[in-house]
């Protein structure tokens, strides 16, 4: 009897060796980098084509600044890339206009820039005498521009008045805003002028009679002082009253 011997079958992995586990991955590491350098490439060429280029620039105005004058300050040439355009240094160009105090810049997608201003608000017309013509500032002594016509706002009398919009008003004049700002309702009425005088400040009431202030320290007290003289005493034009300090008050009368 004659055996026969079987082969031993051999797997289908075995006689092909093993996967070629090295291989696929560095093909897919390839294929990404491959696929994030055509993805850059796109974006790159987007971010510069006409798609999200600007071309138009919408302002909001206040009553004093007018949109044209808006566009112009912000200076927006060229087209610029929406994605790329400095809005802070747009801003910074706008807030440059005399009345504004503040200025955002929004993008509106794909092609547009919306500028909002908000101005400042007046507080005092300077002027170099009660009875002259001068400029409107605001709390921070920034000229906004000549005082037309009658105003309500009460007069700021210095030495010298710059009349240039934006121009600044001198740092001895400043703590004048924090009295205009500050005054009380017992006497605010009668108060036609704040003045400064060699860094001195004064109340200027109907007579003409002057209350010295001096600087900007202990001012309720002040306030206090000037409210009971006007309460009590008879003044004739051109007396003095000095509340520098307020336990000593000194009335110094023209005649």
């Amino acid at each position: 009897m004659t055996a026969t011997r079987g082969r031993t079958a051999t797997p289908h992995h075995a006689a092909h060796g093993k996967p070629r586990s090295g291989w696929s991955w560095r093909r897919r590491i390839l294929v990404t980098g491959l696929t994030s350098l055509i993805l850059l490439g796109f974006m790159a060429w987007l971010v510069q084509s006409s798609f999200l280029a600007v071309t138009s620039v919408t302002a909001r105005p206040g009553p004093h600044t007018p949109a044209a004058a808006i566009v112009a300050a912000a200076h927006v040439e060229g087209h610029p890339s929406i994605v790329l355009v400095d809005t802070g240094e747009i801003a910074r160009r706008v807030d440059a206009l005399p009345w504004v105090a503040s200025t955002s810049v929004a993008r509106h997608w794909p092609h547009g820039l919306v500028i909002t201003v908000v101005e400042r608000r007046p507080v005092a017309v300077a002027v170099t005498s009660v009875h002259g013509n001068g400029v409107k500032v605001d709390d921070t002594g920034r000229v906004l521009g000549p005082a037309v016509g009658h105003t309500h706002l009460p007069r700021l009398v210095i030495a010298h008045v710059p009349t240039r919009p934006g121009a600044r008003l001198s740092g001895d004049t400043l703590g004048a805003f924090s009295v205009l700002a500050t005054l009380p309702i017992a006497f605010k009425d009668q108060v036609r002028g704040v003045a400064v005088v060699d860094g001195s400040i004064e109340l200027l009431l109907p007579g003409p009679v002057t209350f010295v202030l001096g600087d900007t320290a202990n001012l309720r007290a002040k306030y206090v002082a000037v409210a009971s003289m006007i309460e009590k005493e008879q003044f004739t034009a051109g007396d003095t009253v000095d509340v520098t300090v307020p336990d000593a008050v000194v009335v110094t009368h023209a005649h």
